[in-house]
């Protein structure tokens, strides 16, 4: 597992360093902010990997100081703690990237597991049996200096995802050989390898052989060919926030603009 930066943002304080030691012990350098202020200032300072942030905090509350760190650090990855019924405030947050929702109290296996997921700088893996249509996507990603792996059949992806450990986002076709799509991903969810996925597919879902339960496939959205570039470059930057784990709240439900689906 990889030594994370991690941010804990929670006016009690005995929580906040209780969580902290947590995350030490499992090797990971952690600070600690008492108000979205604090944690707006070290944030300034320092580049933080994932940021535990509650959701109520006196002052600027957990959505406007999200709001602001993600102008300043747009690449951190936030999970926003909540013991409060504030769906509303959960929405706004969740629309604006938020990795994910932990509800309090919380468990020390949940920590850990969503750190674990939480990889810096992991690779991009492309998996598409046209070769060409791969390619062109490698050199979209590259260019926005993505660390990019191709497969060309159902097989060799799911193996490479099970043997490395650097992955960090699949870009899936739904009909491959040796093994399709939809075969990756229940496999992937069978052996416990969480990861955000992007679908891409010259199918609507269902004639591609997409199950009813596509959202709780670990997919992050599908992009129907052709599409824009842009589209998928969005989708690839964004898609932390998709990534929801087993263990976490449901998924919202997928809506459709232009060819992406969320």
């Amino acid at each position: 597992m990889s030594t994370l930066r991690i941010l804990v943002v929670d006016d009690d304080r005995d929580f906040a360093e209780s969580m902290a030691d947590i995350l030490d012990l499992h090797g990971h350098h952690v600070d600690t902010a008492l108000s979205g202020e604090e944690a707006i200032e070290k944030s300034k300072k320092k580049q933080f990997d994932v940021t535990f942030m509650d959701v109520k905090l006196p002052g600027r509350n957990g959505a406007e100081t999200f709001l602001d760190m993600r102008r300043i650090r747009p690449e951190t990855k936030l999970v926003l703690m909540t013991g409060y019924g504030v769906e509303d405030l959960l929405n706004v947050i969740i629309e604006t990237d938020a990795w994910l929702i932990l509800r309090k109290p919380l468990d020390t296996a949940d920590i850990l597991k969503m750190v674990q997921l939480v990889e810096p700088g992991g690779r991009v893996l492309i998996a598409d049996d046209d070769t060409d249509f791969a390619e062109g996507l490698r050199e979209v990603l590259e260019a926005k200096q993505y660390r990019v792996l191709v497969a060309h059949d159902g097989q060799q992806t799911f193996d490479q995802l099970l043997e490395r450990d650097d992955i960090g986002i699949l870009i899936l076709d739904l009909r491959m050989p040796a093994k399709t799509g939809v075969d990756v991903l229940q496999g992937l969810r069978d052996a416990g390898r969480a990861l955000p996925t992007v679908v891409v597919t010259a199918y609507a879902p269902e004639e591609a052989g997409f199950p009813e339960t596509m959202p709780y496939l670990e997919v992050a959205g599908i992009l129907l060919k052709p599409f824009d570039p842009d589209h998928l470059v969005r989708l690839v930057g964004g898609c932390g926030r998709k990534d929801r784990p087993p263990w976490q709240m449901s998924r919202p439900q997928l809506r459709a603009t232009g060819s992406v689906v969320y």
